[in-house]
């Protein structure tokens, strides 16, 4: 900078300087005293300027230089280098108009990078995935939610490459061709299925879509939930209309007549008070699911001796085993404790141990336990039918039978493992199934250690 500025200066008045003294020589003799004094006074007045000349420039170059480094910090994005305005001319103005910048430029950027802070939180925080897409509809911006129900690197991609479910690109269609939001429901495979609830709004500016603005809420588990509330008012009604119907029909026959045959009328009053029974049983059952669920059955957790709970359960239904022949087997070889409500526990035990006698039409039901570093780990095997592979996975849902025509036959309410899995599951255990068809079943089951 001081050279581009300082050197054309000194050259041209070496330049008048060489000229002057030029002259001198040339007119030496013809000019009078005079003349040759102004002449020879000429080259040092012009050395003396050269050197204010030169001196001035420095100083101006200078300054420029600064406000060169100070303009090219700008442009590189630092804005903290300040530049002191040194005089009030017109360099100074242009210094001041300088050093206004930056902090100007700071204020907007730090305000930009404020907003766009925000803008990210706010779509961070967001319960629902959020896509952008431009009007080719390319996916330029996603938010964190999106990356975890479908997956990353989605900027970039089409959208129709990434969802391919003809119903929500026709509704992003529809969102343009309306120029309004539009919303629909949506299924995709990829690869676990999901359900979305989409609402689609067009980027509009200048009377032209830039884009649009997808909302996507994941309602897989409202889906399923409501599957789960149509089947069981469906099980329900199912479970409550076979007792009543009998009770009905036979409190018919019994009124129509039925009465004056006592052999008869005996029979008759026995099945209506055993489907009474069994209502009885189906609404406790419901009552006993539906307070667990809702957090109002109380734990009491304590320390509890489980062979003396073994035991117990034991003495209760040796009758049923003894009636049918089977052996009763508590392999539990030494003393165990764990961390439960002892009236709990029992209730699972006898409902697990009732099970497996029920369907065990020969053989043995055996109780085991064993101690897996903090946890003991319970099981109940039979020699009994065995489940289908197919079935196991269902185990624990309400109503569900493997023979529902044996089960209620036997007087199950369909109820018994699914109350066993949330007793299970609230005093911090875990609940597993095995079995082989034709050779028997195991169910599973873990609590703390005391």
């Amino acid at each position: 900078m001081k050279k581009k500025l300082f050197l054309p200066v000194l050259f041209s008045h070496l330049l008048v300087i060489l000229l002057s003294i030029l002259l001198y020589v040339i007119f030496e003799n013809i000019y009078s005293d005079s003349v040759k004094a102004a002449l020879t006074a000429l080259p040092l007045g012009l050395i003396t300027a050269a050197f204010f000349t030169f001196r001035f420039s420095k100083r101006i170059s200078g300054r420029l230089e600064k406000m060169s480094l100070l303009a090219d910090n700008i442009s590189r994005g630092n804005l903290d280098q300040p530049l002191l305005v040194q005089s009030d001319d017109e360099v100074g103005t242009l210094e001041a108009s300088l050093a206004r910048i930056a902090p100007a430029l700071k204020v907007i950027i730090e305000d930009l990078e404020e907003r766009e802070g925000q803008k990210g939180a706010v779509l961070s925080s967001m319960g629902e995935a959020v896509l952008v897409t431009d009007r080719q509809g390319v996916i330029t911006l996603t938010n964190k939610k999106t990356r975890e129900l479908l997956k990353a690197g989605l900027a970039g991609k089409g959208i129709a490459e990434v969802f391919r479910d003809p119903t929500f690109l026709d509704l992003i269609e529809e969102g343009n061709e309306k120029w309004s939001t539009v919303s629909g429901e949506f299924t995709i495979f990829d690869p676990r299925q999901i359900t979305f609830h989409a609402t689609i709004s067009p980027l509009i500016k200048n009377m032209k879509i830039l884009g649009s603005v997808i909302v996507l809420h994941d309602i897989s588990m409202l889906k399923k939930l409501e599957t789960m509330r149509k089947d069981f008012v469906a099980n329900v009604s199912h479970e409550l209309k076979t007792p009543l119907t009998s009770i009905r029909g036979f409190a018919e026959t019994l009124l129509d007549g039925g009465m004056d045959d006592k052999k008869h009328a005996g029979k008759f009053l026995g099945t209506i008070l055993n489907n009474a029974q069994r209502l009885s049983r189906l609404v406790d059952d419901l009552l006993t699911l539906s307070n667990i669920e809702l957090g109002k059955v109380t734990f009491d957790i304590r320390e509890v001796n489980l062979s003396d709970v073994i035991n117990s359960v034991m003495s209760t239904l040796t009758p049923k085993t003894t009636q049918k022949g089977l052996e009763l087997k508590n392999e539990l070889k030494q003393a165990l404790y764990v961390r439960a409500d002892r009236d709990r526990l029992e209730q699972i035990l006898i409902n697990l141990m009732d099970n497996a006698i029920k369907f065990t039409g020969e053989g043995s039901v055996t109780v085991r336990a064993q101690q897996q570093s903090e946890r003991i780990t319970i099981s109940v095997t039979d020699t009994g039918v065995g489940i289908p592979e197919n079935d196991l996975p269902r185990l624990g849902e309400r109503f569900y039978r493997v023979d529902p025509a044996r089960s209620r036959e036997l007087g199950g309410t369909g109820l018994g493992l699914a109350i066993v899995k949330h007793l299970v599951t609230s005093m911090g255990g875990t609940l597993v199934f095995e079995s082989v068809e034709g050779r028997g079943t195991t169910v599973r089951f873990s609590l703390p250690t005391a």
